[in-house]
């Protein structure tokens, strides 16, 4: 008996917004609002912060995310591996405005078969850009709505690498006592990497890398179902689902905390990619304004917790560290503390200049204080027989001396540092 399998994926990119878009035009390409009430009931008022609730269902982008979807209950045919004729849907796009000029899109695919292999074949078409010629075209169109700039390719309007990531959920309808522990392990990691369990590759992953790989990124709570959380890709590997686990993976874990996720993710990327090129000066920005927006982004957005109950603190948890984003936060704050140091040293350097005219023009002016106290003492003009001839010695014989213990005191110092 074969076994059936349920395919739910979101493709997601990001693009940075320079133009602010009108509510009517977006409604006029065929976007509407997503439909936000039940991330207000007190349902998920008694699971999650109000804070980020209050982001996932936000009214303007600068307060949190805002999103639209277009439907298109598009069916794609493609080929299989054997050549056999397979086809997939694409029940609509989604895209999340959010602060700070962040827009996110997704592509939303749903596909049922029974084998494995067609999952992997369609999410590599589609990681590739091999989208219907209407996909394609809405993002394009969307992108030169936010940015005044058209695009012939979808893969020129990613603002940060060159591949989509995807969150995913594959569900079979076999008991998981089905397959040892090995076997789920690999099973999850060659749906994580598209990997072919057919596959002939020399290349392909050995067992030790799989186990070490799940260990560090795998989340596993429930008896039913694993999750695996890499770079690019998010994938959940369930047997036997029921309705409201479908509905968790769907509203909770995709639409409000990966979606928060890659939020910071493309954000921290966005701010360390301006303050790099300030730092290189291939472009400049102002950094205090930087610093002041990294100062609002932490807190508004950055948050501490979003939820009082566990299973969401995990996911959030493992979405997090696949992205890396401690490591975005890590390699800002390098950027910063550089910058702060470069700034110091700089700051450091004028007032010592500032000291050396200070010293310089004190200097001058006890030489003419001893120059005048030398004068009342022997008069310039009774034993020189000029006053300037006696103020022009008198200086430079002080001037020369010390000059010459400037010149004594910087040697001993040389000496003394080698």
């Amino acid at each position: 008996m074969k076994t059936n399998h349920q395919y739910t994926a979101y493709f997601c990119g990001c693009f940075i917004a320079k133009i602010e878009v009108d509510a009517s035009v977006l409604t006029k390409e065929g976007w509407s609002l997503e439909d936000v009430s039940i991330i207000q009931t007190d349902k998920f008022r008694h699971i999650y912060y109000e804070e980020f609730l209050n982001f996932c269902a936000a009214q303007s982008s600068k307060e949190g995310c805002v999103a639209w979807q277009k439907e298109l209950n598009e069916e794609v045919p493609c080929e299989d591996f054997q050549g056999e004729q397979k086809g997939y849907m694409i029940p609509s796009l989604h895209c999340y405005l959010l602060p700070f000029n962040i827009v996110i899109f997704s592509i939303e695919v749903t596909m049922e078969t029974t084998v494995l292999d067609d999952i992997k074949l369609v999410a590599s078409n589609l990681r590739e850009f091999l989208f219907p010629q209407s996909v394609k075209d809405s993002l394009l169109k969307l992108n030169e709505l936010f940015t005044g700039q058209r695009k012939e390719k979808v893969r020129e309007i990613l603002e940060f690498g060159y591949r989509l990531k995807y969150f995913q959920v594959i569900c079979s309808d076999v008991d998981m006592d089905s397959m040892t522990a090995l076997e789920r392990k690999r099973d999850l990691y060659q749906l994580s990497t598209m990997e072919r369990e057919t596959s002939e590759w020399k290349t392909s992953f050995c067992n030790g890398y799989i186990e070490s790989a799940v260990k560090e990124h795998a989340l596993s709570v429930f008896n039913n179902w694993d999750a695996l959380s890499l770079l690019d890709t998010f994938t959940i590997r369930a047997f036997q689902s029921v309705p409201l686990q479908d509905a968790f993976w769907r509203i909770q874990v995709y639409r409000m905390i990966y979606i928060q996720s890659l939020f910071q993710k493309y954000y921290l990327q966005h701010l360390n990619q301006r303050f790099r090129a300030t730092i290189s000066c291939k472009k400049s920005y102002n950094l205090d304004a930087l610093l002041s927006e990294r100062q609002q982004y932490e807190r508004l957005f950055q948050f501490h917790k979003i939820a009082y109950t566990f299973l969401p603190l995990l996911v959030d948890e493992a979405i997090d560290k696949g992205l890396e984003i401690k490591e975005e936060e890590a390699l800002l704050s390098s950027h910063i503390e550089r910058e702060h140091d470069r700034h110091q040293a700089q700051n450091e350097r004028v007032v010592s200049r500032l000291l050396m005219v200070i010293s310089g023009l004190a200097a001058f002016s006890a030489i003419w204080d001893i120059s005048c106290l030398v004068n009342e003492i022997f008069p310039y003009v009774r034993f020189l027989g000029s006053a300037r001839r006696g103020y022009f010695g008198v200086s430079s014989l002080i001037f020369l001396v010390l000059l010459l213990i400037l010149i004594i005191v910087f040697y001993r110092m040389r000496r003394k540092k080698y």
